[in-house]
């Protein structure tokens, strides 16, 4: 379990996350769409599962469906990890 509660943590595990799925998310800013990036569907559910498990947590359906943006993925992971520590 990785813990990792800031943004710019969190974004560069989410680069590394994106490599393993050959995605390049160099130079992405919090306002990219993954789906600019060439990220369906699929290899987003890849690139949530790669980073559920590092760390240790489980995004929801409902949650998944919200995020947009890499932003959005790491609001929701901070999101979480929040709530797990509290």
């Amino acid at each position: 379990m990785s813990d990792v509660t800031s943004e710019p943590e969190l974004m560069e595990l989410l680069r590394n996350a994106a490599e393993k799925i050959d995605v390049n998310l160099s130079g992405t800013t919090q306002d990219t769409s993954l789906e600019s990036l060439g990220m369906d569907s699929l290899a987003k559910l890849e690139l949530v599962s790669i980073l559920e498990d590092e760390l240790s947590i489980r995004i929801s359906d409902e949650k998944l469906k919200e995020i947009r943006t890499a932003g959005d993925l790491v609001a929701c992971l901070l999101e979480l990890q929040a709530a797990r520590q509290a």
